[in-house]
Parts: C-alpha cells; structure tokens; sequence
C-alpha cells in the first residue's frame, strides 16, 4: 500500500487547529457494492463552521454528508448528494437501478428518505423519517425499501446560533493563582432505553408506506435471504441495577402478512448488538450472547417457525473481553462459525459443543469476515475462511486466510495500518459476486480511507481520499514501544515522534492517557483515548505517548501508576522524553485517570483534565434531568471498578477518588467541562477547581457555556478556543 503523501515534499509548518477541526470522514454506516460489483457507494461527512444543526437528526452538530459512488477498478466518482445537507446510509436496490439514502436536504432538523436513480441523477423524495435512522434495506424484487420512522423535537438550547467565522468562545473562565510554598436494591437504570421507532415497508410503485411494527425500542433488523421475514432485536429492559447489561427480544415480522411474534425472550447482547446472522435457508437465526455480565458466550440458534432456542455451545471457562460480531454460516447451513478468545470456532448447528480450528500464533482473531446475507466469504469453495486479526505487540491489524480443515493460516496483508474498530466496523464488505473485498486504512500519519482489493490480495488500491491536507504536513512519525508494569505485565503504547525528531536529542512529552484503555492507538486523530489531534503537537516539537493502562477490580487508582508511570520512564530511558518535560492530557475517565496519577507522582509538569472528574462518590449520586444515574453502573460493575454500592465499599471509593488526595496534587492544571455536560455533571469539575484553589495551587477552569460531553461536537468556537487553550498551556509549562 503506497500512500501520495510518502513521495512528495512535505511542509515542515506546525499543522494549523483549523485543518484537524475541519477533517472529512468517512460515515460509519453501510458503505455498499453495486449488484454488478462495479460501484461503491459511500458517506462523507464534512464538518463545517456552521454551529446550529439541530439535535434531532443524530447527526454531530456542524456536520454535513455527502454520498457519492467510486468505481471499484475505475478512477470515476459521482455525487448522488450533497449541497450542505447531512445525506448518509446509501443501499443499493438489488437491480441495481437505485440508491436509496436518508437526508435532511429539505428541513435542517427533520430526515426523510430518497432515492437517486443510476442512470439519470433523478432524486425521488420517498418519506418523512423524522430522526435519523441508520439502516436501510430493500425486499429482494426491488420494490421496496424497509426502514425505520420517528419523531422527536429539537431539544432545547441555552445557546444562540452564531455566525461562524467571527464567533467568540462561549467560555468562562476561572482562575487561582499559585501561592507562596511556605435501601434495598432499587430498580434504577444508568440511562433510557426507550427510543420508540415505527418498522415501516414502502412500496416503490404505489407510494404507500405500509407499518410492519409499530413504537418499538428496535435496536436492529435484518431483512431474511429469501425476503419473507424481518427479524427484530429490540431492548427490553436492564437486567438489575448498577449494570449497563441489557436484556433484548428477538421476534419475527412477515413482510406480506405483517404477522409478528417472539421467538427468543430476554437475551444478553452488548450496548450496541451485533445483528443476528439468518441461516442460508431463512428458518433460523443465530446469535451469541454477550454484554456487562456476560463472561461465557455462548452460541444459541433460533428457529423462526417452531420458536424453538437451541444452546449449541457449552463453555465452562469465562471468555476474553471482546467485540463480539454475529456468527457465520457454512453455505449449506450445517454449521456456524465465530471467535472466541482471539481464535475461530465451529459448532454444529444440532450439536451443543463447539470445535476450536485454529488462532493466528502471536495475534489475535477479531472477526470472520462475511458476506451481508451472514455467510462466510470463502474464494475457495468453503474450503477457508478470511479473517481479520490484531497484532498488538506492533500496534497493527492484518488479513488472513485460514483452512477450516486444518486450521492452518496464510498472510494476505499486514502492513503497519489499522484496518478495523468501533468507528469503521461497516466498513469490511464483500462485492456480491465475491470478487472483490473493501475495507476501511489507516494509521498514526494517514486518516482513514476506503480500499478495495480482490480475493488474493494481490493488489490493493485506495478507493478514497478524503482528506488530501494532510498530505502537505511534516508529521510526527509512530513508534510502537513495550514495558513491563510494576506487576511484571507486558504492556504497550503507540509513541507519536516529533516531526523533526533527531536521534539523540530529547523533547517535551504529552502523554494522552484512558485508564482501562486496550485498545487500537494506531489510529489518526482525534480517536481512540486522543481528543486532540497528537499531530498538533508533534508538529510543534513534542512526542505523544498513548499507553496501554489495565486497571483491576478495587484498585483502579492505584493501577494507572503502576502502568503507566513504567510507560514514561521506559521513554525517558530511551533518551526521546526530557524528565522535567513530561505533560498530561485525559478526557472523561481519562480525566479520572489524570487526576488519579497527579495524586501518586510529581512526575508531570502539567496537565489538562477534559469532562473529568475526581469523586467516585460524588458521580455516584449523580443525576440527569430525566432522574436516571449513569455513574451507579459505571462504578459498580463498569470501567470504575468498584464492585457494588458506595455502602458496600465505603473506604474502596475513597481510597480510588482523587478528590481526597488534592493536598498531593503539585502539577499546574489546567480543567475543561462543558456547562451542559450530563455524562460528567460540571459540578464534579467544580469540585475540584475548588479544592485546588482553595490549596492555593496553580489551577485554570475553562468551562464551555452550553456544551456538552463530547468535545467533538462542540461548536466551532468552542473546539478551535479548546485546542488553541490546550497547546498554549503546554506550551507555558513544558517549553
């Protein structure tokens, strides 16, 4: 894989803030093959200065989308829509004539459905959606197209629109000047499930949108291979309190008769389910379970008529922490196959114990890669299956191919680039005809775009580029690095290397930390634990480090300095970081992590905490204004690791709370909050701007009026005042 920006000349400048905050990317909906395999179309969205979008569309504010379709082996694009408006989810009709697509081109606020017609560019306004809905599906004669519709209100504001290029921050900021050194178990959910949404089937020829279930919490649906049937995953409820485990129906709706009913009851998926995978002959589904509580994993299929459950697998050991995707089956439909612990399985579908063919020695298998009706992509007659693995140790993702006989595997691609997580999972799709194969690349010095590939991998080209700025810019170049934890782990990091690095010479430091964090940091940014761009610090002379930071049950704070601080020094060792300029820089429980190594190390010479907080029980009792309490599951049995109630483990939350260790705390820090944050109340950042203060320390509160927790969605102002704030501050304390 070559990339434009490795050949030309490069701009030794600092990358200005404007260019990360007005960034392309790629939509993480269903990018789609033509049914000839010819075309792909996809969603980009293009952040503009604009800062009044409405909060009813699902869309992040000041956001627009265009779709457009690239040819596979072809250098041809066209736009099917754009012109400002938020356009997203394009599916391709199976006759290939159209694509349809959702899009608030009319009404700011307000989503309906289109479609573009190939041969001609006519736009067709189908139906009124209301919020956005994220999936869209055809019946196989191309006559319909089965979406969801709702409604909703934008919320209301307590800012104004403003005119972009002239708006000032809405911040107010506080500021303290160094001194002299001289019951029974309530049922209380984290958060609403409820998001009533109608099944509707519209008729292409009639006009007529016909309801197929009506006000339901659907979280998925996928339309069956024969085209009868829709199944449904709906939430239902959570299973206890102080958990995020939820608990979901599957049930059967008959697209020509609208008769519906419930095959399985009360399943554990994860937050976001995977989509349950349809047998070949469309009589049964399968699905594995998985969520908060869930450690064992099981495979269960499903039949659609008899509303029979089959467990088809029996595991006794707890499963590795993983993403879990759906399971695949053979062509004849005899068999299903899925990861588990980093490696593939099989298990027969009347069997009820599972065979373990294979793993990828020193990585670890992420997901079997199949086609969209839910079987495996095989280029040999079923003989192997593809699979995508990640290598941790050298921060890399990689292709194999795998025989389902031996479980023997083959290399097709590894070559230093990210190639999956949570942001781009759509983006893994085989053509129709299984020819060619397209997924998503990227990595620390290249954002991510669209490649496609055929089945030997012979010959990957870039189908996309999306963001050509980046391509004039000297940035920091990657580095993956390895240390032991103060427990003897091994851990790693990715290490972000100052453009102008020379050998020898040591630099500033920010390390970007997410206590718990395990996952992918070989992305480009602002993903992963990085809510800046790390190359608006590499291109002014610092390195960035984001570590690895496990954290075990009762002893979260404590953990995050034995892990992190050996990930500093081992830089340090290396001769790259100068000792006394070493920085740091976490958002929401990154935020609880910064403050929690402030408290234990005198290490870092400065340090930003972003939607953070420091009182473990104070963000218990937290409370949004619908009464519902996030932080009650995220400390009992979430990444807060505390294991129960503040009543049950009353020394254990404070013993984990930074807030009762701020009198350790000498590192100048700067605190940043969103006034309208419900995920981390403001009062938490409050709290400890109060405390600093009152110790007489070195403490800056920037707290961003009308915002909320996600600084990526913040207005325009707002994000390029937070950068600007941010590389300033550092730039006092560290240079």
């Amino acid at each position: 894989m070559i990339w434009a920006a490795d050949v030309r000349k490069l701009r030794p400048d600092p990358l200005p803030v404007e260019k990360t905050l007005e960034v392309n990317s790629l939509v993480n909906m269903d990018a789609s093959f033509s049914p000839d395999g010819k075309w792909v179309a996809y969603s980009i969205s293009r952040i503009s200065k604009d800062t009044n979008s409405g909060t009813c569309i699902g869309a992040a504010g000041g956001q627009g989308a265009d779709i457009l379709i690239a040819g596979v082996t072809t250098s041809a694009t066209k736009i099917v829509a754009g012109g400002g408006s938020y356009n997203s989810v394009p599916a391709w009709s199976p006759d290939g004539r159209y694509v349809a697509f959702e899009s608030n081109r009319e009404v700011r606020d307000h989503f309906e459905l289109w479609t573009w017609e190939v041969e001609t560019g006519h736009l067709r306004k189908l139906l009124e959606l209301g919020r956005m809905s994220t999936e869209i599906q055809w019946t196989k004669d191309s006559s319909g197209i089965i979406t969801t519709v709702s409604s909703c209100q934008p919320e209301s504001s307590t800012k104004q629109s403003i005119s972009a290029d002239n708006a000032p921050p809405t911040v107010a900021v506080y500021e303290s000047a160094p001194v002299s050194k001289t019951v029974t178990d309530p049922a209380l959910d984290p958060w609403t499930l409820g998001n009533p949404r109608d099944l509707v089937m519209f008729n292409l020829v009639s006009g007529e949108a016909r309801i197929l279930d009506h006000a339901s919490d659907i979280s998925a649906f996928q339309l069956s291979p024969d085209g009868s049937n829709v199944s449904l995953i709906k939430r239902k409820r959570f299973e206890r309190s102080g958990s995020q485990q939820i608990l979901y129906d599957l049930e059967i709706v008959d697209i020509r008769t609208q008769e519906k009913w419930t095959v399985a009851r009360d399943i554990r998926l994860g937050l976001i389910p995977s989509t349950l995978s349809w047998s070949p002959d469309s009589s049964r589904l399968a699905y594995q379970i998985d969520g908060a509580l869930e450690d064992k994993n099981d495979c269960y299929i499903a039949s659609v008529k008899s509303r029979i459950v089959r467990q088809v697998t029996s595991f006794s050991e707890s499963s590795q922490l993983s993403r879990r995707f759906p399971p695949a089956w053979d062509s004849e439909g005899k068999n299903i196959y899925f990861v588990r612990d980093g490696a593939v399985w099989k298990a027969s579908a009347e069997g009820s114990q599972a065979l373990r063919l294979g793993d990828i020695p020193h990585r670890k298998v992420i997901q079997l890669v199949a086609r969209d009706d839910g079987s495996l992509w095989s280029a040999d007659g079923g003989q192997s299956v593809m699979v995508l693995i990640k290598d941790k140790e050298v921060q890399q993702d990689g292709f194999y191919r795998m025989d389902l006989a031996t479980g023997q595997s083959t290399l097709l691609l590894e070559d230093g680039k990210h190639y999956w997580d949570v942001f781009v999972e759509h983006f893994l799709k085989v053509s129709p005809k299984g020819e060619f194969f397209m997924y998503s690349a990227q990595d620390v010095l290249h954002p991510p775009d669209l490649w496609v590939t055929d089945a030997s991998f012979s010959h990957p080209h870039r189908l996309t580029h999306i963001n050509p700025v980046f391509d004039e810019y000297h940035l920091g170049n990657k580095r993956g690095v390895q240390w032991l934890s103060l427990d003897g782990e091994i851990l790693n990091g990715v290490l972000i290397l100052p453009s102008d690095y020379e050998q020898g010479k040591s630099y500033p430091m920010i390390v970007s930390v997410y206590g718990g964090e395990l996952g992918q940091s070989n992305v480009f940014g602002e993903t992963g634990t990085a809510i800046v761009n790390p190359h608006l610090f590499a291109t002014r002379g610092y390195a960035v480090l984001l570590p690895d930071a496990p954290q075990r049950l009762g002893t979260p704070m404590l953990d995050l300095a034995k892990t992190v601080l050996p990930g500093v020094n081992r830089i340090v060792e290396m001769g790259i970081a100068d000792p006394k300029r070493v920085g740091l820089l976490g958002h929401s429980y990154g935020g609880y992590s910064v403050l929690s190594l402030l408290a234990q190390t005198p290490r870092f010479k400065a340090a930003v905490v972003c939607s953070g907080f420091g009182d473990l029980i104070g963000a218990y009792g937290q409370m949004d204004p619908e009464g519902k309490a996030f932080h009650t599951s995220t400390a009992e049995h979430g990444q807060e690791l505390m294991g129960g109630t503040p009543w049950e483990y009353r020394n254990r939350y404070v013993e984990n709370s930074p807030i009762f260790y701020l009198d350790r705390i000498a590192t100048p820090l700067l605190i940043v909050h969103g006034a309208e944050d419900v995920t981390v109340a403001p009062f938490l950042a409050d709290e400890i701007f109060v405390g600093m203060r009152r110790l007489g320390r070195e403490v800056v509160y920037a707290k961003y009026l009308g915002e909320h927790h996600a600084i990526s969605n913040w207005n325009y102002a707002d994000r390029l005042d937070f950068c600007n704030r941010v590389i300033a501050w550092f730039d006092a304390h560290l240079k």
